[in-house]
């Protein structure tokens, strides 16, 4: 995530070169500082949002997999709980997925993606 708050700050940085330095190209900076800051904004905004929406994940596995030990085998037919376990089974798939992608890893908690499906 680091590496892409740094390529933005280069183009803030290139906007600003490009304002000062060069009447041509001068409405182009103007354009690349305003599109870079609020892509920055919106990164510093987001990324705490999202973030701790994915810690709350967490929790829920927690209950869930608690829920589905302490309930006896004859419960399990309850197509509730069934149903819990395989919406975040797919949930937590989804996340291991995302988790791959290099820009959105530090969204995402490390401990998440090392959950284990429930069986």
């Amino acid at each position: 995530m680091l590496i892409v708050y740094l390529v933005l700050i280069l183009g803030i940085i290139l906007g600003i070169i490009l304002t000062n330095n060069t009447y041509i190209f001068q409405g182009f900076g103007v354009c690349l500082v305003i599109i870079f800051f609020v892509v920055i904004l919106v990164l510093f905004i987001i990324h705490p949002i999202v973030y701790y929406t994915y810690k709350a994940e967490i929790k829920r596995y927690e209950v869930l997999k608690q829920m589905y030990n302490n309930s006896k085998k004859e419960d399990l037919r309850d197509a509730t709980i069934i149903r819990d376990i395989i919406e975040y089974n797919m949930d937590l798939a989804s996340v291991k997925y995302w988790n791959n992608i290099y820009a959105l890893k530090d969204f995402i908690p490390d401990k998440l993606a090392e959950l284990d499906f429930i069986k």
